[in-house]
């Protein structure tokens, strides 16, 4: 499929246009599935991409995450065919094919040479209407927990059902506990289906302003100013425009930043019981006279705080009255080792010798007077990125305690290094 003479530092946009479309995938896939067992998801991609001939494109990926191009593809397909309900994901990392699916794959031949899109595909599998112009992964709690969320399928649902009936929610915990990663997973859970155009991502910071994140005035020129819409504006627009959607914005380290003066008069429109038009009220900066606004129903606010970093303000009670807090902790037990052993082969005794020194470690920091539970490291430190295989799990786990986790200990005991170098040394003792 590939030319010998591709070279890897290629532009990323020609290699993609090299690689199969997720709807050319979803049939291979399904043959591979064949025998009817469960299988690991990674094992199957990896066998699909032997039988194409890609290997070696692994090192390509598709974004910062560090996620192999292919993979990512093939996620898409399973995901597609777990709508179509013809496979089934009977545990966490497994793929099995359906009796539907099986079903399907007896059509001869020549029935199956037609399904060559996902539309097509589709209509043959489920009599559901969708927009053929832009396909939209559906997505939902098996999802995240697929993807390698380690807290339970009971505590995913209550934050949801939190979220949907607060308007609202702020995740907060220690370091590397995947806060950021869980919000944006949720907003897709609440919407139902991995759609960009329904979430917004934005980053709060010292010097972010009211006028940066809802109105306010910038040059265009010839010495003239204009108003314009921030990100949250712009959200509750497109919101209004789609009364039956779900649209989500999630604030990254709400408290780096001053929410009361952020939000403005939004603060007192976040309240649940006030996203009605005759709830509206002016705006700082009004377009036009007269104009007033109020916060649709249909959007939701995900915020996360780092609870550990001592340089950030505390949450004023305005804004703590107007959001559900969920606390997310280190989670290293069970499903953590089945998913990492599952996407990135590391021997389950080691994973447990690393859980084990993690824990031991998150104790002390526990204990400790000046610091406490909030200091905990995370799991996403010994969380390799999905899909990377880890050829050398010892060295794998001492660069991540030299450069990561030890560099954090060095933070926490500024002035008694002496601990962190102890603490260094224990989680390295003997490994």
């Amino acid at each position: 499929m590939f030319e010998e003479d591709i070279e890897l530092d290629e532009a990323d946009a020609d290699l993609k246009d090299l690689f199969p479309k997720f709807d050319q995938l979803m049939i291979p896939l399904l043959r591979l599935l064949s025998d009817g067992k469960e299988h690991l998801a990674k094992d199957v991609f990896r066998e699909l991409k032997s039988q194409m001939g890609l290997e070696k494109y692994d090192v390509i990926t598709l974004d910062s995450t560090g996620q192999p191009l292919f993979d990512n593809r093939a996620g898409w397909a399973k995901s597609y065919l777990k709508k179509a309900g013809l496979v089934v994901f009977p545990k966490r990392g497994f793929v099995q094919i359906s009796e539907k699916g099986l079903e399907f794959l007896n059509q001869p031949q020549s029935e199956l040479e037609k399904y060559s899109t996902f539309t097509d595909f589709f209509a043959s599998t489920s009599s559901s209407p969708m927009d053929e112009s832009r396909p939209i992964v559906p997505y939902s709690i098996d999802d995240i927990l697929s993807d390698g969320c380690f807290i339970s399928r009971e505590k995913i649902e209550k934050i949801l059902e939190r979220l949907r009936t607060k308007k609202n929610l702020i995740l907060q915990g220690p370091p590397g506990t995947g806060k950021t990663w869980l919000a944006k997973r949720l907003a897709f859970a609440l919407i139902g289906q991995r759609d960009d155009s329904k979430v917004r991502a934005v980053q709060f910071h010292p010097n972010l302003s009211y006028e940066d994140f809802i109105r306010g005035w910038r040059p265009i020129g010839d010495g003239k100013l204009t108003l314009v819409d921030g990100p949250f504006l712009e959200m509750m627009k497109s919101a209004s425009k789609e009364p039956t959607s779900r649209h989500v914005v999630v604030i990254e380290e709400i408290n780096r930043g001053n929410p009361a003066q952020i939000f403005g008069e939004m603060l007192t429109l976040l309240e649940a019981d006030k996203r009605t038009p005759n709830e509206a009220l002016e705006l700082s900066y009004k377009q036009s006279d007269g104009e007033r606004v109020f916060i649709p129903d249909n959007l939701y606010v995900i915020g996360t705080m780092n609870i550990a970093d001592r340089s950030l303000a505390l949450v004023d009670l305005a804004l703590r009255r107007r959001f559900a807090f969920i606390d997310l902790e280190p989670t290293l037990g069970k499903p953590w080792k089945d998913w990492v052993l599952s996407q990135c082969g590391i021997d389950v005794d080691i994973l447990a010798e690393i859980e084990q020194r993690l824990t031991a470690l998150n104790n002390v920091i526990s204990a400790d007077t000046g610091l406490g539970p909030q200091f905990r490291v995370g799991h996403s430190y010994v969380t390799p990125p999905f899909g990377i295989p880890i050829n050398n799990p010892r060295e794998w786990f001492r660069q991540v305690v030299d450069t990561e986790i030890g560099p954090l200990l060095d933070e926490y005991w500024f002035d008694a290094l002496e601990k962190s170098q102890q603490a260094r040394e224990r989680l390295l003792e003997g490994f």
